[in-house]
Parts: structure tokens; sequence; C-alpha cells
């Protein structure tokens, strides 16, 4: 909330936990726990080797305060089976008519101000992200690294400019986030050492793009190859002004033993086989979300890798398939070269859907894209084809998010209905 610098991440049927920028002064004192992250100077040494990071405790604009045992019990009203038809089996129909669902609302944190200075809205920006072993929470310029549940704070990483998006990668061991500016960092959790940073440059040559939005708008990681023991995976990397950049073959969990250990020979070895690809989201030289980007879903299955763009300009959503492609040797007889190109596989103009949008998710299941628009409305479109399956209309939505069915697990497959929380406008 760009008000209140509140962010809310919605876990699991059962479990909603929310990130508050308001202290609450009624709670009971024996239920918090501040903490803060000691920093010695060899660690904020290392940390200032890469320009506008630096390790923290409480520093910085925003303090966060845990909380514990401060929880309440939300009845939730499902959608009306008439609108909600497109997406449940008939059978179920008449069991989900005015159905209420229980949630638990877990008061996990506040964030308070540590100055009364004025800030503007990029500095409230908030987000929350919750991967395996952490919780990511990212207010203004920081990020706050807590246990997956929620009871020690880890981690304060401070950041001289605006972030925009942030991300963990599979085992929680390095945080990725991108600035204003365009910068893309990388940084070990556990020694707080930033590994990587690259400045994403503009997309050149491109006509037609007016978005108001520079810097990095989206960052996701997602496992791209999983064989035995053996993980490698993926970091694609949204500008605002329309680049997308894809850093392949990344051994992470690898790379942060050999971080840990001190094999810099590993480490080089691990750096040395990461492929990356710079693509211009455009077509026939001209951008097509050229008012801005709203968000990005990576999906990986059966072998083909799809990378789904939301936004304004002539195109709301554009889909980009990762293609091999052959190419020959130099002297006739040599073995071909196969090497992977990202292209537009499909697009859903403005004139089709009245409105760009803001956000996108992929359903668990991974048939289908639930995109939020500028106007409110839920569109769902089915992922392959960028179909439009079904719209809701009858309440202007402010935020969603996709939730796992009560009993089933997230990497296991969906049933027909997709389950979601969302937020109504003022």
């Amino acid at each position: 909330d760009e008000n209140t610098g509140a962010a809310s991440v919605l876990a699991s049927p059962s479990l909603h936990r929310r990130y508050s920028s308001d202290s609450d002064d009624g709670a009971d004192d024996s239920k918090r726990r501040r903490l803060g992250c000691v920093s010695d100077a060899r660690r904020e040494s290392e940390l200032q080797g890469v320009s506008g990071i630096r390790d923290s405790g409480n520093v910085g604009e925003w303090r966060l305060e845990l909380f514990s045992g401060v929880d309440e019990t939300l009845q939730l009203q499902r959608l009306p089976s008439a609108a909600a038809s497109a997406l449940i089996r008939p059978s179920d129909a008449q069991s989900n008519e005015n159905a209420f669902d229980s949630y638990r609302l877990e008061t996990l944190a506040t964030a308070e101000r540590t100055t009364h200075a004025e800030i503007d809205s990029a500095s409230r920006w908030c987000d929350a992200t919750i991967s395996s072993q952490h919780v990511s929470i990212t207010i203004g310029r920081q990020i706050h690294i807590l246990s997956v549940d929620c009871r020690k704070q880890e981690a304060v990483i401070c950041h001289d400019g605006n972030i925009l998006a942030t991300s963990m990668n599979c085992d929680s061991s390095f945080v990725a986030f991108g600035d204003e500016t365009g910068t893309l960092f990388i940084v070990h959790i556990k020694t707080r050492r930033p590994v990587f940073s690259q400045v994403i440059k503009s997309s050149s040559g491109v006509a037609g793009s007016d978005s108001t939005t520079l810097g990095i708008v989206a960052l996701q990681f997602t496992i791209s190859e999983s064989v035995d023991d053996r993980v490698r995976e993926e970091l694609v990397v949204v500008t605002g002004d329309g680049m997308l950049v894809r850093f392949s073959s990344l051994q992470l969990c690898l790379l942060s033993q050999a971080i840990l250990e001190g094999d810099m020979a590993l480490a080089a070895r691990i750096k040395g086989e990461i492929k990356v690809e710079f693509v211009v989201l455009s077509a026939s030289g001209r951008s097509i979300h050229s008012s801005g980007i709203g968000g990005m879903s990576v999906i990986h299955s059966d072998g083909s890798s799809h990378v789904a763009i939301a936004g304004s300009g002539d195109a709301c959503m554009s889909s980009w398939l990762r293609v091999e492609r052959s190419e020959p040797g130099v002297e006739s007889g040599d073995i071909q070269r196969a090497t992977m190109s990202t292209q537009l596989a499909d697009l859903v103009s403005f004139e089709c859907s009245g409105s760009g949008y803001v956000k996108v998710a992929l359903s668990l299941d991974q048939r289908y894209l639930v995109a939020l628009s500028k106007l409110g409305s839920l569109d769902v479109y089915e992922r392959l084809t960028l179909t439009l399956v079904f719209r809701y209309t009858e309440t202007p939505i402010d935020d969603f998010s996709l939730l796992a069915p009560g009993g089933t697990k997230a990497e296991t497959p969906a049933p027909t209905s997709i389950l979601l929380a969302a937020i109504s406008k003022p």
C-alpha cells in the first residue's frame, strides 16, 4: 500500500500473513520482539564493495518489529456460482452457493518509520515474498530477511535507491532485487555478500515507448532443470522500458556451498556456465508494451519455457517462447550448434481486452493465466493460446493472490477450479 507501507502475503487457505506499517499500540508488549541485525566491520566493507548496498540493523527509514500470537479468524464468502461457473465443475455449483471459507489472519510484523521527514510514494512501496526458508519484506530502500516462521530477523539489506522488485531463489540462499536505475543485484543471504551487480541497459532503437516507469519492474527466479541432486535455475528480469534479460544455467545451491567453503575455483566454474540472453519486447521494431509493464510470470513445462508479460500499450499481454535453433558450423560437415532464442509467440491486443494489466499470475496446474486489469476486472486466459475463458467484473479488484485449495500442496496439480483471495478497490 503506497499510502501506509503495508504489504500482504496470502500463503495458504489456513494462513494469511499480514505486514502492516502501523504499530498496534494495544498489543501486548510481551508478544513483541524487536530484533536487529548486528553487522561487523568486515561484512560492512564487503557490502560496500558493490555500490549502494550495505548490511544494517535497524538503520534506515523503516524499522521492523516482529509479533507473535496476534491473530483473528476471517470468514470470506466465495464468488456466486453464476459468476464462477466458467471455473468450477457443474456438480460443485450448488455446494458453492453462498459458501464461506475460514482463514486465520496472523499479524507477524509492523514497519515503523524512523524519521518524520517526507518521503515519496516509491519509498513507501512494499512487497513480501515467501520461500522454503525465508520471508523477504521489502520496504522502500530496505529488504528485511526473516526466518520462514517469522520469529527471527536474519538480515537487513539497505540500498541507496528505491527497490522496485525482489525475488528469492529456490533454497533461499540468494535474494535478487532491482532498482529504479535499472541495476540488478544478487546477494548471498547467509554471508550478506553481494555476488553480482549489472546495469540492464535500456532497449535502444525501439520506437513507441512512452513508459514513465524505468528501472527493473519485475524479476523472478524459477527452476529450469532438476535432475537428481543437480538443480539449475533461471533469473528473468524485465525493465520498465521493454527489455527482458534471462540469466540461465544458474547453479545457485552449488554456488552457496562454494561461498561458504571458500572454494573460489568452483565459484568461477559455476560463473563460467551462466548463459545470458537479451530480448527486446517489440514487434516490427515497435514496443508492444509502450505504456508500461505491470507484471510477469515464468513457466517451465514439458520441456518448453514461456514468459508471460502483462502491461499496457498496443498489447496488454504477450507470451514469449524460448525455442532451440540450429546454427551450421563454419566448415561443411561440422556438427550444427544449437542455440536458444526467446521469441514472441502470441499477444492480446488492447482492443481485445479493453484495458491494460497491472498483474499476472499462473494457476497451480499451469493451464491458466490470471490477469488484473487497471479497471479492476480479473481475466482468466488459457496459457498456451492466450484465449480469454472467463472475466470477473462484479466487484472492482485492487489486488489478488492465488491460493492452493485445502489439502492441496503447491507442487501438485490443482483441480479444475481456481482459488484466489482478492482485495476490492476502495
